[in-house]
């Protein structure tokens, strides 16, 4: 038994659809895999690390595997997955295991005891009450991330690649599901093509309020004009909807200048299966390996431009990059605020938006039949 522990839950009470057997790798429906609340589980995680380091406390964090299956390719420190998926295929039930401390020097059974917001909020240090904890806040972050830094991917090799291709990229950051408020107008922004699939896709997902629907012209706008400041600028376009419905970018700016996950899927995918990881299930339960991909090339530009009230753009903007020229959250009407945040950028830090390699990659690419693996 681990004589301490703070058992992390998920403050969404368990995300999207969980009918899915990790025993027997078997998928079998998760229309939600497209947004699993990974950033706010990230913060959440952030938050429960805050306090053990602000208590100097070395009780591990424990999280549940069905929670975060990301834990297969995430390096969370201090922190330790718990598997119950062979007693439980009930995500609420197996909440409740998770929060169930078996204490067999005593021979007792008792619930962890619960942390509230009114106990961490604005605190500056914190002396944990119990040997055994879990978190009862809603989703809370404090806006400071001093910890989220600590949160890297396992693998050395793919992190290096995402790091070293998306160095000199601006991050975009393109939100369109779940949050987003969208109207017939906004739907008709999009190419003839993809408006049914876009109304049949956010049928998907319940959104009674949320964020201001962005349209393509406007980040084609923006794309255009910080173009005529840097023409060798390249963007990393990180988004939540299928791949085709950002196609119109590449096709309006070409791959030399428009980079996102799919450019890195098929390689990496390859890379994990070689390394006997399995990826495919990973992918199919909650879209894992495209969000760590996602994430972590947008957070590694060295300029985001993110969408206001997003936890996504926020983790991007705090994990890495330059801090002292940032550009607001793109709302649709402040471009030529971004714009003059950009330019400032580029005086200061003009080697950091040029002579980035990925033309060359591409170019490469195109030479050859399929894609091939760099790492």
């Amino acid at each position: 038994m681990i004589s301490k522990s703070f058992r992390l839950i998920d403050p969404f009470t368990a995300w999207g659809n969980h009918d899915y057997d990790w025993f027997n790798r078997q998928f079998k429906q998760n229309d939600f895999r497209y947004d699993s609340g990974f950033c706010n589980r990230l913060f959440t995680w952030e938050m429960a690390h805050k306090l053990r380091e602000l208590s100097s406390d070395e009780r591990p964090i424990l999280v549940q595997r069905r929670i975060f299956p990301e834990f297969e390719i995430l390096n969370l420190p201090n922190t330790k997955v718990v598997d119950y998926s062979q007693s439980f295929t009930n995500s609420h039930k197996e909440r409740l295991l998770h929060l169930t401390v078996l204490d067999t020097t005593k021979e007792d059974v008792y619930k962890a005891v619960p942390i509230n917001i009114n106990e961490i909020k604005d605190k500056k240090s914190f002396k944990f009450k119990s040997n055994h904890v879990y978190n009862k806040w809603g989703f809370y972050q404090d806006g400071i991330h001093d910890y989220i830094s600590n949160i890297r991917i396992k693998d050395i090799q793919v992190e290096k690649r995402l790091k070293e291709s998306s160095g000199k990229m601006i991050g975009l950051h393109l939100r369109r599901g779940n949050g987003v408020i969208f109207s017939a107008k906004d739907v008709k922004t999009f190419p003839e093509i993809l408006r049914t699939k876009y109304i049949d896709y956010r049928k998907q997902i319940t959104c009674n309020e949320g964020i201001p629907f962005i349209s393509d012209i406007k980040y084609i706008e923006l794309i255009e004009k910080i173009l005529k400041i840097n023409p060798e600028q390249q963007f990393y376009l990180s988004h939540d909807l299928p791949d085709e419905f950002v196609d119109i970018f590449y096709e309006k700016f070409g791959k030399h200048h428009i980079i996102t996950k799919k450019d890195y899927r098929q390689e990496f995918q390859s890379y994990y299966e070689s390394k006997g990881i399995d990826i495919k299930s990973l992918q199919n339960y909650c879209n894992g390996l495209d969000n760590i991909i996602d994430l972590f090339a947008y957070s590694f530009t060295t300029f985001t431009i993110g969408t206001i009230y997003s936890t996504w753009s926020e983790f991007g903007k705090r994990y890495s990059g330059v801090q002292d020229i940032d550009s607001t959250g793109m709302n649709g009407n402040n471009i030529d605020e971004i714009l003059s945040s950009y330019q400032k950028f580029f005086n200061k830090y003009k080697d950091k938006v040029t002579g980035q390699d990925w033309l060359s990659i591409s170019k490469k690419l195109d030479r050859k039949e399929g894609i091939k693996t760099i790492i």
